[in-house]
C-alpha cells in the first residue's frame, strides 16, 4: 500500500471518514502526532499528508477513527463516508457501540474573513492548554509568494466524559479555511 502523500487540494474535495475498525495507520503519510489520556478515551491525533486524522480508543477492542481528507482510506471494520460536503456547512451525528456518541461539525469560510479564527485556533494549539496541539505548515502551493497551507489541532475541552477537538484547514490556493469541530461523549 503506498502512503498518501501531501497534495494541494481542494477544500470541496474533503471527505469525513468514521470508521470502527483498527486502521492500517501506514496507509497514511504522517506529519506530526501527538497522545492525549483522557479519562474515558485515549486519543491519539494526526496531522497526515491530506488533512488529518484521530483514533479514539475507548478501551475494550473498542476503536473509532475520524479521516477527514480528499480520500476515503482503507478501513477492515465498519465504515461511514460523507462529503465531497456541499456548502458552507455539514453536520453529522452517529452512536458508537450503544453509548459513545459523536458529532462532526464542518464549516467552510472565505479569507479574509476567516483569519481571525485560524490565528485563534493556531494560538491555542500551540499554547497546548489541554494537553494536545499540532500544527503543520505545508509547502507553499504552485504560486510562489502565496501563504502556505495549513493544518492545526487542538483540542479544546475535556472531562470525564467529554472530549472537544477543533481543526482548522487553510487552502490558501482557493482563499478558503475549513474548521471542524468533533464532540466525543460517553452516556
Amino acid at each position: 500500500m503506498t502512503p498518501l502523500v501531501y497534495q494541494d487540494q481542494s477544500a470541496d474535495q474533503l471527505r469525513l471518514t468514521l470508521s470502527t475498525g483498527r486502521l492500517d495507520e501506514n496507509q497514511f503519510t504522517i506529519l506530526t502526532r501527538s497522545r492525549l489520556q483522557a479519562p474515558f478515551v485515549t486519543l491519539n491525533a494526526a496531522i497526515i499528508g491530506s488533512s488529518h486524522f484521530f483514533h479514539f480508543d475507548l478501551g475494550d477492542g473498542q476503536h473509532l477513527y475520524e479521516i477527514l481528507a480528499c480520500t476515503e482510506g482503507d478501513s477492515p471494520g465498519g465504515k461511514h463516508a460523507f462529503g465531497p460536503f456541499q456548502g458552507d456547512e455539514a453536520l453529522v451525528e452517529r452512536l458508537f457501540f450503544a453509548k459513545v456518541n459523536y458529532r462532526f461539525h464542518w464549516q467552510k469560510q472565505a479569507l479574509p474573513g476567516g483569519w481571525a479564527e485560524m490565528e485563534r485556533i493556531e494560538s491555542r494549539a500551540l499554547a497546548n492548554p489541554h494537553g494536545l496541539g499540532l500544527a503543520y505548515t505545508f509547502p507553499p502551493g504552485e504560486a510562489s509568494g502565496q501563504t502556505s497551507p495549513k493544518t492545526v489541532v487542538q483540542v479544546s475541552e475535556f472531562s470525564s466524559n467529554r472530549l472537544e477537538l477543533e481543526t482548522a484547514h487553510l487552502y490558501p490556493n482557493e482563499q478558503q479555511l475549513v474548521i471542524t469541530q468533533t464532540i466525543l461523549s460517553i452516556g
